[in-house]
């Protein structure tokens, strides 16, 4: 039961794959995670809403990323 001052939460799960070139995997010194919310078909966007810095491995040929990733509204 939620009272008058608390919000409500939602908490879902997924999991994804995501393919890109070899090379950019192999080079890339950062990974920027963008967020898009849909409202009523006009998305709004929060560029760079998760940094990952990354260290250059040109035999690296798999990247599993694990993010606990927590939206929160603010005013």
């Amino acid at each position: 039961i939620l009272g008058p001052e608390q919000g409500a939460r939602q908490e879902i799960k997924r999991k994804a794959s995501v393919e890109v070139p070899a090379s950019l995997l192999k080079d890339a010194s950062v990974l920027k995670i963008h967020l898009g919310l849909d409202v009523d078909g006009n998305e709004e966007s929060v560029p760079e809403a998760v940094i990952v810095k990354l260290s250059g491995n040109q035999r690296l040929e798999r990247l599993t990323l694990r993010l606990d990733l927590e939206i929160k509204g603010k005013e």
